[in-house]
């Protein structure tokens, strides 16, 4: 098995069960990889499809169901660059289930169980049985992969992309051929695709067999060719739909510069706004990781075992090293705003951990056997304890109160596993369950108008949420009033739900409009907010009607519903933390 001229793989670590036989040990290669493929891929659905969320949960699942009815990429539906691909899949899906959130949730859960089976087969691969079961296993119950193939985000279909591409480039570097450079190019292509950020960051994997070998070089355009075919499959139609290169690459820029001018403390972020974007990446790969941070400091696991494997080759540490490489300093100088981007460059550390601990800790001797089925059995409990009873913990951005540097480094980390525990799910599904009925019920009349006052862009009840699911009611929104979010400051914004990357927004407070004005194209207003504010209705007389004060609140999930009627002879004047704004019809 070589990649080149006098370079072997490693030694690998069977047996599973030590000097006494077993079941398991008696299976061939084939039929092991068979069967715990099967097994894996029906545990990782089965251990999705009943926590999935009945309402969309977040901004961007809004987003892809709004494009699975019309692809916008200029209106956001979904953001740039636009993820046609996969919108195109979750259509397809939904063609079958009449529903875009079952689609976006069913096809999040297909690419999770996908990316387990690939990442038990690329560590068979590579290091054998017992590193292709650890890393398996801490795979399909890790906390952060296990979230996201829940929700209709598309970080596992990431996964699935980087997993899919380091296989095939491992297979073509073992055996060069057309068939498998086909295969790589094939999975980069697709990998881009699914998630064209990854053109760039998966692009050094994707060339290192053109690099390291001279027979890979023969079948280049074996590889090249599939790869080039599938990015033209997504890139010309998403060109088509904006009207060209020039308004696609225009709008790509903008929205690349917003989202690395919040975080980024070399694209003008304030440093606490950078730190808190390091330490999501730093705690997301903590989370997946988890099962092995335990592990290490237990004494037994820091004993050497008598006999001795090479934890990796050369030829496998280069590889990881490789894939790594670009996302963690692109994530931790760049951008990163969720923790669902770790799933894409956590498998190569997952992976080289797993070998070490194999290696280090379980051994080859019937006592290691014991171990290693220990360390399975442990990963299993930690991480399903965590992402299934960890209570959910106060949400960060609610917070009004300034931030000193160990506030700043907590409450991150406390986001990172916010954004990864099922009671956050119960949570965000607990207040749509709440307040959808009984919006529709006051939402009955056809003169209604919907006005959402919220500090961030991206609450529970958010702007687009809402207008997805009150389509054929207007609502408008008013974004940044009462904001206090560490590092970052919303511009108070005003304007209708879908025009936040249109001209129709009114920008105030600092650098924009100190009182500004929201005009309502109806008579009957229901004001949705779960922060303080003052209310007040002004007369054309000059008197002026306290309609209602309410106290201070930092809780994302209480919302005040306020029924308000307008006339042309008055405004409602709305103020929270000295700003104002006003609503007229």
């Amino acid at each position: 098995m070589r990649f080149g001229p006098n370079e072997t793989v490693p030694t690998r670590d069977e047996p599973l069960a030590g000097p006494s036989d077993s079941a398991m040990q008696r299976w061939d290669d084939s039929k092991f990889q068979v069967i715990c493929s099967l097994v894996l891929f029906w545990f990782c659905l089965a251990t999705r499809i009943p926590f999935r969320p009945t309402f969309l949960s977040g901004w961007d699942p809004v987003e892809f169901a709004l494009a699975i009815h019309r692809i916008d990429i200029i209106h956001h539906r979904p953001h740039p660059p636009g993820y046609i691909l996969y919108v195109g899949m979750a259509k397809l899906l939904s063609w079958f289930v009449h529903d875009p959130n079952l689609a976006l949730t069913t096809l999040a859960a297909l690419f999770s169980a996908l990316s387990t089976v690939l990442i038990f087969l690329l560590a068979f691969y590579m290091y054998g049985r017992r590193t292709a079961l650890l890393a398996s296993v801490i795979w399909v119950t890790c906390p952060l992969v296990w979230f996201h193939g829940l929700v209709g985000e598309m970080y596992a279909a990431a996964g699935f992309g980087s997993l899919a591409t380091a296989l095939t480039v491992f297979l073509f570097l073992r055996s060069p051929s057309r068939t498998t450079a086909a295969w790589a190019g094939a999975a980069y292509g697709l990998a881009a695709g699914l998630r064209p950020d990854q053109l760039l960051l998966l692009a050094p994997l994707f060339l290192l067999p053109f690099w390291r070998s001279p027979a890979c070089r023969r079948w280049a355009s074996f590889a090249f060719c599939p790869a080039f075919a599938f990015y033209a499959a997504w890139y010309i139609p998403t060109l088509a739909s904006v009207g060209g290169y020039r308004n696609y690459s225009q709008l790509v820029g903008t929205q690349f510069s917003e989202s690395v001018g919040r975080g980024s403390v070399f694209f003008g972020a304030p440093p606490a706004a950078h730190v808190w974007m390091v330490t999501l990446l730093i705690s997301g790969l903590a989370l997946g990781l988890l099962p092995l941070l335990v592990i290490l400091p237990v004494p037994w696991a820091l004993r050497r075992p008598r006999a001795q494997a090479s934890w990796s080759g050369w030829n496998e540490a280069l590889l990881l090293a490789v894939w790594a490489g670009p996302f963690l300093p692109f994530y931790s100088l760049i951008f990163i705003s969720k923790v669902g981007y770790c799933i894409a460059c956590l498998p190569p550390l997952l992976l080289a951990l797993s070998r070490w601990v194999v290696v280090r800790v379980v051994g080859p001797d019937q006592r290691g056997a014991e171990k290693f089925w220990s360390l399975v059995s442990l990963s299993v409990v930690v991480n399903a304890s965590v992402f299934l009873f960890v209570p959910r913990l106060p949400d960060p951005m609610a917070t009004q109160k300034p931030y000193r540097l160990s506030q700043l480094l907590r409450e991150s980390a406390n986001l990172s596993i916010l954004s990864c525990e099922y009671d956050q799910i119960r949570f965000d599904q607990s207040v749509k369950d709440r307040y959808v009925p009984q919006l529709q019920k006051l939402l009955l009349r056809a003169d209604s108008a919907i006005v959402l006052v919220q500090s961030m862009p991206r609450e529970c009840l958010n702007s687009l949420f809402l207008d997805y699911y009150f389509a054929s009611v207007p609502v408008y929104a008013v974004i940044g009033l009462s904001a206090a979010v560490p590092g970052v400051h919303y511009p108070l914004k005003v304007g209708p739900s879908d025009s936040a990357i249109q001209s129709g927004w009114r920008e105030g407070g600092k650098g924009g409009e100190p009182n500004p004005t929201l005009a309502v194209a109806k008579e009957r207003v229901l004001l949705l907010y779960s922060r303080s504010l003052h209310v007040s209705v002004n007369e054309r007389d000059g008197s002026r009607r306290e309609l209602v004060t309410s106290g201070r609140n930092d809780r994302s999930d209480i919302y005040q519903v306020f029924v308000l009627h307008l006339t042309p002879t008055s405004s409602v004047d709305i103020t929270s933390d000295g700003q104002t704004i006003s609503i007229v019809e």
